[in-house]
């Protein structure tokens, strides 16, 4: 199935396993959850500032919590991943480059900065 849920280029993805859904972040700063048990249909949607240069997403182990990088200037943004509603934003020094989820819920950052920042929820 082919959707075109974004008007910029989709720059990351990220698969909830257990919860069975995909998200999708774009340049046009569009955040899009599509529901993989039904043909990946799109079912949510988050509109944050466009112009997003480097978007990155994770996804809980738990599959409860979405968090994005570089939606929001030099933030995190957090979200509920069955609804994409914002939970917290996170400040930053500079722009998340790249997102990834350890042990229990510690959520690692490496921003345009050149520093890697483990923030716990």
């Amino acid at each position: 199935a082919e959707h075109r849920q974004h008007l910029g280029r989709v720059l990351a993805l990220a698969h909830a396993h257990g919860a069975r859904r995909l998200f999708s972040a774009a340049s046009d700063g569009s955040l899009v959850a599509y529901d993989s048990a039904h043909e990946y249909q799109p079912c949510r949607s988050h509109a944050a500032s466009p112009g997003a240069d480097s978007p990155c997403l994770a996804v809980s182990a738990d599959d409860t919590l979405l968090v994005a990088g570089g939606l929001q200037a030099s933030a995190l943004l957090l979200l509920d991943a069955a609804s994409l509603l914002p939970l917290a934003a996170v400040p930053l020094g500079s722009d998340a480059t790249a997102l990834a989820f350890g042990a229990g819920r510690a959520l690692y950052a490496a921003t345009a900065g050149c520093e890697l920042i483990c923030v716990t929820f």
